[in-house]
């Protein structure tokens, strides 16, 4: 048994340990599969199902091996068990979804949308599902693939791969899978002792056992955080520090009990407390505040940031938090303030190294720009927000056949949006005329992307203005591509 901070070092474990052809057991709020954005070239060769799949993922393949991308980063939490599975790791594949049999029915939607996505991606034919209560049958990637309710999960007979990420316990239904639902509102529907309880009975047999944390990103609230040791403490964890992680835990609620109470002394004396036993506590995550910036709510994440400061003056993560606000407000010049003190207090603070980056490049100090991006892509090499910085930056200084190429790298590696795409066609116009109908794929990607999910999002939001502003631009960019 092993516990890890990020799903995805459930993979290497498994790699090290050389299991093979093991059923999996998947307890968590996602399904934590994915196709990954680059292949082996004898994959794409054998998977590849048109020639602009050919070609596109042939493309992601030499991009990768220009920038001598090492093949772990292309693994990340939402897609670890692709590769166990093209490796031959994991056998059967049975997700163990939160909540009830009566959460799992208003849940179907959900789930044979995961379906369908999952369907466009396959290599492998697809022969359809078989549904009863709490259950679907099916095949993913060639091999057998169940999603049920923990109560819908049968027996296992033969030893399994044990899998369960702490989010599953305080996520109660799929609905609200996202980080950003009920933040700070979360609350567990089933305890650690009762969870257990269930699995020495369903899972008989574990030959291995791994539990993830998963504060990161904010999808296990860090108050909870501990309920992963408590997990292992009653599947038989001997790790001798345990204990002290469990206090650690106690110490971190009455923390947040004392913030929420703007009791910062009090607060300031728990938290060192927690620290002390364990460190971990100590990250980006142990606040509200990126859930709320995430969500647009910049007054609450404000207070978030500006309560962990009164905490911990030298919290270069808040810090950070408070420069992203103030860059999106366009306030440059306060931001690079927050973003500039941020990095002086943590070198390796990535939203601090972005963010001086792209302040640098609204203030116009092009070569302080490029300085910080170079030491944000060593620490990040596997992303596209840099690469459309240094884009921006070519183009400002007169290049935009380099602009164009930095673009696609964006584009290429995951990153999205109206701003982007319209830069790329224009540009393609004059240097990259074939690259259009791959364009034009990328951008109804985009528009039907846009008006299923991010229109209605904003409308939550009471957000006319910029709903009208993206639909200009969506029809601006139709009206360039002709359609």
């Amino acid at each position: 048994m092993i516990l890890v901070e990020d799903h995805h070092e459930a993979y290497y474990a498994w790699k090290e340990r050389k299991f093979k052809n093991l059923p999996l057991v998947h307890l968590d709020a996602h399904v934590d599969f994915e196709f990954q954005e680059v292949k082996p070239e004898r994959l794409i060769l054998h998977e590849a199902r048109t020639v602009r799949e050919l070609k596109t993922q042939l493309e992601k393949a030499l991009l990768f091996k220009k920038y001598k991308f090492r093949p772990e980063e292309l693994t990340y939490i939402g897609n670890y068990i692709y590769p166990a599975m093209r490796d031959g790791i994991v056998g059967e594949f049975f997700w163990i979804v939160p909540g009830r049999l009566s959460e799992f029915q208003k849940c179907l939607g959900r789930i044979k949308k995961v379906l369908s996505s999952f369907k466009k991606e396959d290599p492998f034919a697809d022969p359809g599902a078989s549904f009863a209560p709490g259950l679907i049958r099916t095949r993913l990637y060639h091999k057998s693939f169940y999603i049920c309710t923990l109560e819908a999960l049968p027996k296992m007979k033969n030893p399994v791969l044990l899998d369960i990420d702490t989010d599953f316990l305080v996520t109660d239904s799929l609905k609200n899978e996202a980080a950003t639902r009920k933040i700070g509102k979360r609350k567990p529907w089933i305890l650690p002792d009762e969870l257990v309880g269930i699995l020495k009975k369903k899972v008989p047999d574990p030959k291995f056992i791994t539990i993830a944390y998963s504060v990161n990103q904010g999808f296990t609230p860090m108050v909870y955080k501990a309920m992963a040791d408590q997990m292992a403490r009653s599947l038989g964890c001997s790790d001798p520090n345990l204990e002290n992680r469990i206090l650690a835990g106690e110490y971190f609620k009455k923390f947040r009990e004392s913030l929420d109470k703007e009791d910062y002394r009090t607060a300031k004396s728990y938290y060192f407390q927690a620290l002390k036993l364990n460190p971990k506590y100590s990250v980006p995550d142990n606040n509200y505040g990126p859930l709320y910036l995430q969500s647009e709510d910049y007054a609450r994440a404000e207070k978030e940031f500006r309560g962990m400061l009164k905490v911990d003056a030298e919290d270069s993560y808040a810090l950070s938090g408070l420069g992203r606000i103030y860059f999106a407000k366009k306030r440059f010049k306060v931001a690079h303030k927050y973003f500039k003190q941020a990095f002086a207090l943590r070198h390796d603070n990535k939203a601090a190294l972005i963010g001086r980056a792209e302040t640098e490049y609204m203030l116009n100090n092009f070569p302080a720009a490029k300085i910080f991006l170079a030491r944000y892509e060593k620490l990040e090499p596997l992303q596209g927000a840099s690469r459309y910085v240094r884009g921006l930056i070519h183009e400002k200084e007169g290049h935009p056949q380099k602009a164009y190429i930095k673009y696609k790298e964006a584009l290429q590696l995951g990153l999205s949006g109206i701003d982007l795409l319209l830069k790329l066609v224009k540009l393609a116009k004059r240097f990259a005329e074939a690259d259009l109908d791959y364009l034009k794929i990328r951008f109804a990607d985009y528009k039907k992307r846009f008006y299923l999910f991010d229109r209605k999002s904003l409308q939550r939001k009471g957000k006319f203005s910029h709903i009208r502003r993206m639909e200009e631009k969506i029809k601006r960019l139709s009206a360039s591509l002709g359609r």
